[in-house]
């Protein structure tokens, strides 16, 4: 199932990045480790991206994970500068029976992108090898 899911979000990434809707004439490119500005002289570094800033590709770690220091602002950032974000391999976000969550601090970075990409009218993809 992994194997579909990510095959599936390649076809995905490549048919929005490949394709320059505004201009039938003009074939966009596809950019890794791409830089964009944040605010406070901060920068985010984009794994996988189009030139026409139509797409870009994360894994869930990339963006959210435990070594992630990104905030609110560098989020908005990103969502103001593509139309589609696409997020893979997302974990289980679950509760034990204490109520403790497993990875709190991925969650709500996770909560706090999502905010973020919706107030900016930015498509969310998302992937898991999890139902």
């Amino acid at each position: 199932k992994n194997d579909t899911n990510a095959n599936a979000c390649c076809e995905l990434f490549h048919a929005f990045a490949t394709d320059d809707a505004s201009d039938k004439t003009t074939k966009s490119s596809i950019l890794t480790n791409h830089k964009i500005p944040s605010m406070y002289k901060r920068s985010i570094t984009i794994p996988l991206s189009a030139s026409n800033n139509s797409i870009c590709r994360f894994s869930f770690h990339e963006l959210c994970g435990s070594s992630s220091n990104y905030a609110a602002s560098d989020y908005r950032a990103l969502a103001s500068s593509y139309q589609i974000v696409m997020v893979e391999n997302l974990p289980r976000f679950n509760t034990s029976v204490t109520g403790k969550e497993n990875n709190p601090d991925e969650a709500r970075r996770f909560i706090t992108l999502m905010d973020e990409l919706y107030e900016q009218k930015c498509c969310l993809v998302c992937t898991s090898n999890r139902p």
